[in-house]
């Protein structure tokens, strides 16, 4: 088993997060004005529901001798699992945006699954070792151009 997780303070919405809710903790403390203390705690409710949406992107994954299995940071109940011999294909891509984001995408019984992002690994040290992996258990990968331009050639 090995898991590809990266450290929680690695992760650039997690200190967006923390990050207001401090300088809410300030403001809190040294603003007088009702109005200010108002705005400021609007702003982190609604950032803090945004948080909640996107957390469902904070995936990471663990490779078992006979299954991959992706599973949520945040919400840790959340987990999918993929037997190897169910899968025919493993597809690694980056179009969703142009942000460091690489999702996922499994393709058994000829349909494909979902597109699983997952934003909770180290890109740059881990996609690498993760496609080597699964070659090794004979699993189809395919890497988009994009993917292996980014990530794979600047591995130190």
């Amino acid at each position: 088993m090995k898991v590809y997780i990266k450290k929680p303070w690695k992760e650039i919405l997690i200190w967006g997060f923390v990050s207001p809710s401090v300088m809410y903790m300030f403001i809190e403390i040294y603003s007088k004005q009702i109005i200010i203390k108002l705005a400021i705690t609007y702003l982190i409710i609604v950032y803090a529901l945004a948080f909640l949406v996107w957390a469902i992107y904070f995936n990471y994954l663990i490779l078992y001798d006979n299954r991959i299995v992706l599973k949520n940071r945040i919400y840790r109940f959340w987990s999918r699992t993929f037997m190897y011999q169910d899968i025919e294909k493993i597809m690694i891509k980056d179009d969703l945006g142009q942000y460091n984001y690489v999702y996922f995408q499994f393709v058994s019984n000829g349909k494909k699954s979902h597109k699983y992002l997952v934003s909770s690994i180290d890109h740059r040290h881990d996609l690498k070792q993760i496609t080597e992996e699964l070659l090794r258990k004979e699993i189809n990968v395919e890497v988009s151009e994009s993917v292996v331009a980014r990530f794979f050639n600047d591995v130190n």
